[in-house]
């Protein structure tokens, strides 16, 4: 994941961060949390894609 990608989901307060000085920092719980996240979701996206190709018989 790039920084600018990170900063993004800061700002969106996807991931919560704090400052210290001029800096960003994240909790570990946070970006394990994020991470967790994220898995779950691309496997209900991939489930939805693996039903979608058999709906439309693309299995061999």
């Amino acid at each position: 994941m790039s920084r600018p990608h990170v900063r993004r989901l800061m700002d969106r307060g996807e991931l919560p961060f704090r400052m210290v000085g001029s800096h960003h920092r994240l909790p570990l719980a946070a970006v394990e949390e994020f991470r967790e996240r994220e898995r779950a979701r691309r496997a209900e996206a991939l489930a939805d894609l693996a039903e979608l190709q058999n709906e439309l018989g693309l299995t061999e």
